[in-house]
């Protein structure tokens, strides 16, 4: 099985001169080389700026703090709270609530507590600049509202299949009412596909014809599309990308993401998110 150690050993060796490759690989046991030949070459790819180049803990989404910072005495949230960016720590003080310690801190102890809250919510990660090569990676360059923006237009595949079964000209205007601009383009253009379709509806049929729920619906049905393009990439890439989300829509993309959890056509559902990735959302 592999690690995050045999990832960023790989990424190294792979962007060393082929004879260098060849001496350092012989002094590792057989296991090792043999793994380390089933993981993907990094040869073609740039080389990573090291590892504060990533910033991770300030594309975590600050929800995501909030079980943790709470298992805290407050004199010590407001110490976690001071060792975060501004935006982040401002939106964790009015949720907790606490104020912000004023304390000058060392940038050990920064680095202390920054690493707590990371080790609190880690799971399969690497460092963004080691993710395996796919074209999939540019999500991590999204920010929350553009990722909530493309769960919705992939949600449009969906929507796709039970209009086709509306005949009522005012219910269509009403659903179409509900639609941003770029959702009932994005529409039509997939409507005029004849692509295999997820069989599973978006229940129409049962909705109450309110547009909150109607976007609940539909929120749901892209969040269960990205998770099936996202289930048979890296895992520290779907972690990265449910991790921008707030916990509430990111825990539900990660256990959507799971390999073991996901029967969806998922090269149908990784093309329509390499298709979205180059929208401008």
């Amino acid at each position: 099985m592999r690690t995050a150690v045999d990832m960023i050993l790989n990424v190294y060796i792979s962007r060393l001169p082929a004879e260098k490759q060849a001496h350092l690989i012989h002094f590792l046991p057989d296991a090792e080389q043999a793994l380390l030949k089933s993981l993907p070459s990094y040869a073609d790819e740039s080389a990573p700026a090291g590892p504060e180049s990533t910033k991770i803990l300030e594309r975590v989404h600050w929800s995501w703090f909030l079980p943790t910072l709470k298992s805290y005495s407050p004199q010590e949230q407001s110490l976690f709270l001071a060792a975060l960016d501004e935006t982040t720590a401002l939106a964790l003080s009015e949720e907790i609530p606490c104020k912000r310690s004023k304390m000058t801190m060392t940038s050990i102890g920064r680095a202390y507590l920054q690493k707590l809250l990371l080790d609190s919510i880690a799971g399969p990660y690497v460092p963004i600049e080691y993710l395996p090569p796919s074209p999939l990676n540019r999500l991590v360059q999204l920010s929350k509202s553009q990722l909530i923006a493309m769960i919705d237009l992939l949600a449009m595949h969906d929507l796709a299949v039970d209009i086709r079964q509306i005949v009522e000209t005012k219910i269509l205007k009403k659903i179409y009412s509900f639609l941003t601009d770029v959702q009932r383009r994005f529409l039509k253009q997939v409507t005029t596909r004849h692509e295999v379709m997820n069989p599973q509806r978006i229940g129409l049929d049962r909705w109450d014809g309110k547009e909150a729920s109607l976007r609940h619906l539909l929120h749901k049905k892209g969040i269960a599309r990205l998770g099936s393009a996202l289930s048979k990439q890296d895992p520290s890439l779907g972690w990265c990308v449910c991790h921008v989300l707030d916990i509430g829509r990111g825990s539900a993309l990660l256990k959507l993401s799971s390999p073991e959890s996901n029967r969806a056509p998922v090269d149908m559902n990784v093309r329509q998110v390499e298709e979205l990735l180059g929208f401008d959302l």
